[in-house]
C-alpha cells in the first residue's frame, strides 16, 4: 500500500528532542483555492519526527522557517498515568487540588494516548525566517534525505 505524505508549513515554537529524534511542530495552512468553510484560514498543526541526518538539520530550524517534508504517516501509542494527567490539567485551583489528591490514590490507573506523526524521509528548507537566522533569508538553503 502507498503511504507517502508531502507537507509544507511554518515551524512553530513547539519543537523538542526525545530519544535521539527531533520533533517539529508545523503549522500548515490550507490552499486558498480550496474552500473549507468557516475555518478556511485556520492552520492545521502536524508533528514531524526526524531521525539521523534529518535530526541534525531539524535541530537548527527556527520558529518561522518554512519547510517541506516528505515521509510516511505513522501512529504510535503510549500510556499517560493519571497522576501525570492531573498534574498537567488546568482549571479552578480548588478542583485541581482535589483531582491531584485523588490521582495519588489511584497511581495504577493510566490512559492510552495515540498520536499520528509524519516520519520524515526528506526535508527541504524553503525559506528561512530572517529573525531567527540573522541576515540569511535565502530560499532552498538546505535539503537532506534519510537513507532508506
Amino acid at each position: 500500500m502507498l503511504n507517502t505524505i508531502l507537507v509544507e508549513g511554518i515551524v512553530t515554537k513547539g519543537c523538542w528532542r526525545y530519544g535521539g529524534a527531533e520533533f517539529i511542530r508545523l503549522a500548515c495552512y490550507p490552499d486558498p483555492d480550496r474552500s473549507r468553510g468557516n475555518d478556511a484560514n485556520q492552520a492545521n498543526f502536524i508533528t514531524i519526527r526526524c531521525e539521523g541526518p534529518l535530526a541534525l538539520l531539524a535541530a537548527n530550524l527556527k520558529e518561522g522557517d518554512r519547510i517541506q517534508v516528505q515521509g510516511t504517516l505513522c501512529s504510535r501509542s503510549y500510556d499517560i498515568p493519571l497522576q501525570t494527567y492531573a498534574r498537567k490539567a488546568q482549571g479552578p485551583s480548588t478542583s485541581l487540588a482535589a483531582l491531584r489528591q485523588q490521582a495519588e490514590k489511584w497511581a495504577d490507573i493510566s490512559m492510552r494516548h495515540v498520536i499520528n506523526e509524519v516520519y520524515a524521509e526528506r526535508l527541504v528548507i524553503v525559506n528561512r525566517n530572517r529573525r531567527g537566522h540573522g541576515k540569511d533569508n535565502s530560499p532552498a538553503t538546505a535539503e537532506v534525505s534519510q537513507a532508506p
